[in-house]
């Protein structure tokens, strides 16, 4: 599959495309498909992730930008997870004891929760398991801020 360029820095860069078991463990900006293998993230990802059909993602460290969890996908964060994130229908998403979902969530897979969750949701909800919780928002000025 092709795929566009980011632009990082003013430089055209080209997005990565994981088709083996692979490991980031430093700082990664960009655009991250994930079209094979399993994926761990122990440093930090800056962009956006596309977990693709039949593929897992296992976040430790901490994932920044807009994430997709196509079909059959599976994202585990014992880490945390910021941004915007879809879940499609038979996607999953297991948040650990340790991990952090936060960000707008649109699930229409399942999601379940062990750890916390924080932020604007859509779809089917979330399933709380063990010391699962859903963290409110903090009000200033009439905006909602979760920390």
């Amino acid at each position: 599959m092709s795929y566009d360029y980011d632009y990082i820095n003013g430089r055209k860069v080209p997005q990565m495309v994981i088709s083996e078991d692979t490991i980031i463990s430093g700082v990664h900006h960009g655009t991250v498909h994930v079209e094979r293998g399993v994926l761990t993230i122990s440093g930090k990802l800056y962009g956006t992730l596309d977990a693709q059909s039949d593929t897992k993602v296992v976040i430790t460290g901490e994932q920044h930008g807009t994430v997709n969890v196509n079909d059959n996908a599976l994202v585990i964060v014992s880490g945390k997870l910021h941004g915007t994130t879809s879940v499609s229908y038979n996607g999953t998403i297991e948040v650990e004891n340790t991990g952090k979902l936060v960000g707008t969530l649109n699930n229409r897979g399942t999601v379940i929760v062990r750890g916390g969750f924080g932020g604007v949701l859509s779809g089917n909800g979330v399933i709380l398991e063990g010391n699962g919780y859903i963290k409110q928002p903090k009000v200033e000025n009439g905006i909602n801020y979760y920390e």
